[in-house]
């Protein structure tokens, strides 16, 4: 019992020598070293969402090349046939898993099942759920560039142009490191698209989250992953796309009768009929 007396009295002792205003100063301490820390991690955090969202869009350029080598060097076409944004094996994403270029988890019943797939971006806070009414994707949450991987007109007998209705062979690419295949898309527009022709139209949500509610310039410094027709992806701000085409239009980055602006040549097609 004594020893136990001496030992109470000593931990008493030492709580008394350890002041309030030093626990506030070890708290003050642990806080800012935290503050340091979180915004590294986040950073940290982020990087990794954006080489596996990378990851994902080299996946779906090799498909690419493996289409081209299967069908005669014909650019992969976004859509073909009598195709709808629900008729999913006539879509670029379901017809390169139908061909066995990727694998995709049994989505018929249930397109939830895409978010664990290469078809979803992990810096997308949305996921793929069939919902267009709440603006949900309903498809692939990367679209291709229809300047350069065509598709046949919407039903009702509009005449294909070739901005976004030609089939293309590989000949018509100049600069393959250049030319953009494909992109992140911008939730609010892009939740059931599969193809698209407007900068404004890409997802920049790498390094802060694009929440743009509506079809607008795409402001600060987060970045779009991009595709090429050579391979290789790269993470780009707005601004950086904008300056390489050379041109202040917000579609000559992706689709311009002038090759030097896009990286192909525009005219050099097949239209498309519906």
């Amino acid at each position: 019992m004594k020893t136990n007396t001496f030992e109470n009295d000593r931990i008493h002792a030492i709580w008394k020598e350890f002041t309030l205003i030093e626990l506030l100063v070890v708290i003050a301490i642990i806080a800012i070293l935290a503050g340091m820390l979180l915004p590294a991690l986040s950073k940290a955090r982020d990087r990794v969402r954006t080489i596996s969202c990378m990851n994902n869009q080299k996946a779906i350029t090799t498909s690419s090349h493996q289409y081209s080598n299967d069908f005669q060097d014909w650019v992969m076409p976004s859509a073909t046939g009598l195709w709808t944004t629900s008729t999913y094996e006539l879509l670029w994403w379901g017809r390169n898993a139908k061909l066995g270029y990727y694998k995709l988890p049994e989505y018929a019943d249930d397109l939830k099942r895409l978010n664990k797939s290469i078809l979803r971006c992990p810096s997308e806070t949305c996921e793929i759920t069939g919902n267009t009414a709440n603006k949900e994707y309903s498809q692939a949450q990367y679209i291709l560039n229809s300047g350069l991987c065509g598709f046949a007109p919407a039903a009702g007998g509009t005449v294909p142009d070739s901005n976004q209705n030609g089939l293309k062979r590989l000949s018509a690419v100049k600069r393959a490191s250049f030319a953009i295949l494909g992109m992140d898309s911008l939730r609010c527009s892009q939740y059931n698209n599969i193809a698209e022709r407007d900068l404004y139209q890409l997802g920049f949500k790498h390094g802060r989250y694009d929440d743009r509610g509506s079809v607008t310039e795409p402001l600060g410094t987060s970045k779009a992953n991009i595709m090429f027709a050579d391979g290789h992806v790269s993470s780009q701000t707005y601004y950086e796309l904008l300056k390489q085409s050379g041109s202040t239009n917000r579609y000559a980055r992706l689709t311009s009768t002038n090759q030097n602006h896009c990286g192909y040549l525009r005219e050099s097609c097949v239209l498309i009929y519906r």
